[in-house]
């Protein structure tokens, strides 16, 4: 997830700071975008992990192609600590099925994070966070890392990203250089089990924070309910 920031890239905090507040995202307002897209204006507290009691916005897409890189394991630029190097599916193009899995939600509006396309092949995409990598019948998977440590993590939202040239169409990958983040705590859809957050040197999963998944779940119950209210998803996330 993206941080508001740009004096830091890693952060340290105690696990206080990012624990989920249970707030309720509150919509402001919804129109229509360019694309076939709908977007949707939410207000939320504690999205900024540096400043847990600031409210910000999040925005609903109904359906735009983005990356997805809630379950990624990231590389660690040799150059760079602070950065990490996610490849990350892409969701919300027109040619794939389950029309509910192409909403997402991110930190900025349509304008900002809208897909680039080159001689009419898709170039750049935004990663936003969706529930398109859960099993159709099943609660999406969330694991919580926790550690005395401070734990080192992938902060994707609202990343630019590249089109892996040669990717398949349907369902194209993308690389994502992401700012990395430490705290004690941390959410990811990647590991199978607690022990797993632990990954080699090099290595970080992507994440977000406990009380930024909150809101963007908030955020996406909402969308799938107003865009896609008959799908199955709507059940499984009451």
């Amino acid at each position: 997830m993206k941080l508001k920031i740009t004096t830091l890239c890693v952060i340290l905090l105690s696990s206080a700071t990012i624990a989920a507040t249970n707030e309720i995202a509150s919509k402001i307002a919804c129109m229509e975008t360019a694309g076939n897209n709908s977007q949707c204006t939410y207000e939320v507290t504690g999205q900024e992990i540096d400043q847990p009691d600031t409210k910000s916005l999040l925005y609903g897409m109904s359906s735009m192609p983005y990356a997805l890189c809630s379950t990624a394991v990231c590389t660690v630029n040799p150059d760079n600590h602070d950065t990490a190097r996610c490849v990350c599916k892409v969701y919300g193009l027109s040619q794939q099925p389950d029309n509910w899995r192409k909403a997402s939600v991110g930190p900025d509006n349509f304008v900002t994070t809208q897909p680039e396309f080159i001689d009419g092949q898709l170039s750049i995409v935004t990663s936003n966070f969706s529930f398109a990598s859960s099993a159709r019948s099943n609660m999406p998977r969330k694991q919580i890392c926790k550690s005395k440590k401070i734990l080192p993590w992938a902060n994707c939202f609202g990343v630019r990203c590249h089109i892996v040239t040669g990717s398949n169409k349907y369902q194209p990958l993308a690389t994502c250089d992401c700012p990395i983040v430490a705290t004690t705590s941390f959410i990811s859809m990647g590991p199978a089990s607690r022990s797993a957050c632990k990954l080699p040197k090099g290595k970080v999963w992507s994440g977000t924070t406990e009380q930024q998944g909150d809101n963007d779940e908030a955020v996406l119950k909402d969308i799938y309910q107003v865009y896609y209210p008959e799908h199955s998803i709507n059940k499984i996330l009451k």
